[in-house]
């Protein structure tokens, strides 16, 4: 079905979904200025290189690149209505071109824009806007931000009203959009756009725990390929288990209504925060759903047809570490496992995907405005199509203003 509808609702409206395609890493970072009011200028750029740029099994092809950037953020905590905003201009330039790609240089821009305002001690109003366009930006199909997809644009809009009953009880609506358009023609029979909206409950049982239920119901369009409605419902619960450890779980059933029939699947998210020292903490994140990703096929040259499921398990773990001095260094891992089956064709055999990631980096602030960092990542996939690894390495320096 053709993305008309909604395209002008991108115009129209603040949403956001609960991103249910999900990404293996936030395209958009949270925004924050410390201060009362705060306006900042960063210029970035990197050296790298990326053994891999096509994420192939054969024919692999290795590319030195450059990265670039420039951004603005500003903050003001000071009024009854509150915002942060951050605009980021930049690319990526590869030595060689990727298989069945010309193009060299690549989109990496952003724009996010989040307020927030206070109506009375009970009630308050939140929007956020995140525009992305760059390499593959949500790793739907676990693909890793190869070169060969060229640029994407996904954005995520939302607004949600809160409301305090008492002490204990309160509730927030949302009203979410988002979606994932690719360049290249070849990518394009994964266009995909979701509207939601949802609804939680929360109950406050102590200062350290709570409780909620979540309501939400969505509605995912396909360029091509099969739309499908979707309603989800989670009880779930927040807790702080100590000064230095904190946890966070939702679990529930996805009634997934598409081709004319309905299908129940698990759903469910969490996340693991600890403290071991002032200067080393932790993180653990994992979520599980019906995505409706990269579930359009091609078949054959009659005719195509569409995977009904692809259960995706995401899971990571990622550590932080302040060295003595100037130093901070980080590690972590991502999996992402993606099965698909119930196919609406006989040729449609079953499939699993699996994508690891291993990432290592480490910063050193030459002065309080200059710093260099170097990263790491290591990729290996494997699915039907057979197993591809990846390195990727680059070295950078940040100047804010």
């Amino acid at each position: 079905m053709k993305l008309s509808l909604n395209r002008s609702l991108l115009a129209a409206l603040l949403v956001s979904p609960a991103l249910y395609a999900g990404s293996l890493y936030d395209s958009a970072p949270p925004l924050g200025l410390p201060s009362t009011h705060l306006v900042s200028y960063t210029a970035s750029v990197s050296l790298g290189y990326d053994d891999n740029i096509d994420s192939t099994t054969v024919g692999r092809v290795g590319s030195a690149y450059t990265s670039f950037s420039v951004s603005a953020a500003a903050s003001d905590q000071s009024n009854v209505t509150k915002y942060n905003y951050q605009v980021s201009l930049g690319g990526t330039v590869y030595d060689k071109e990727a298989t069945g790609n010309n193009d060299r240089a690549f989109s990496n821009s952003s724009a996010n824009l989040s307020l927030t305002h206070q109506f009375d001690a009970r009630s308050s109003y939140s929007a956020s806007i995140n525009i992305n366009y760059s390499l593959e930006p949500n790793y739907a199909d676990g693909m890793s931000a190869a070169q060969r997809q060229g640029n994407a644009l996904a954005w995520s809009l939302s607004n949600s009203y809160s409301r305090t009953l008492d002490p204990r009880w309160s509730w927030t609506a949302t009203a979410g959009y988002s979606g994932t358009i690719y360049d290249n023609k070849d990518y394009s029979t994964d266009d995909r756009e979701y509207v939601s909206l949802s609804a939680v409950t929360s109950y406050k049982h102590s200062t350290l725990t709570s409780y909620r239920g979540t309501v939400s119901t969505s509605y995912d369009i396909r360029t091509h390929g099969l739309d499908s409605s979707n309603i989800r419902t989670l009880l779930g619960i927040e807790s702080s288990l100590s000064d230095y450890s904190s946890v966070s779980f939702d679990f529930g059933a996805q009634f997934k209504f598409i081709d004319g029939g309905l299908d129940v699947y698990p759903n469910a998210k969490g996340s693991y925060r600890y403290k071991h020292t002032d200067d080393i903490t932790s993180n653990i994140y994992l979520s599980l759903s019906n995505e409706n990703t990269d579930t359009y096929r091609n078949v054959s040259n009659e005719y195509s047809a569409d995977y009904l499921s692809n259960m995706t398990l995401r899971l990571g773990a990622q550590m932080t570490q302040r060295f003595y001095g100037r130093f901070n260094g980080s590690c972590g891992v991502d999996l992402m496992n993606s099965s698909y089956s119930e196919g609406t064709t006989k040729e449609l055999k079953d499939e699993d995907r699996v994508t690891t990631n291993l990432r290592a980096g480490i910063s050193y602030s030459i002065t309080q405005d200059l710093r260099s960092s170097i990263n790491y990542t290591y990729t290996l996939a494997n699915n039907d199509a057979g197993d591809y690894y990846r390195n990727n390495i680059s070295a950078s320096l940040t100047y804010t203003f």
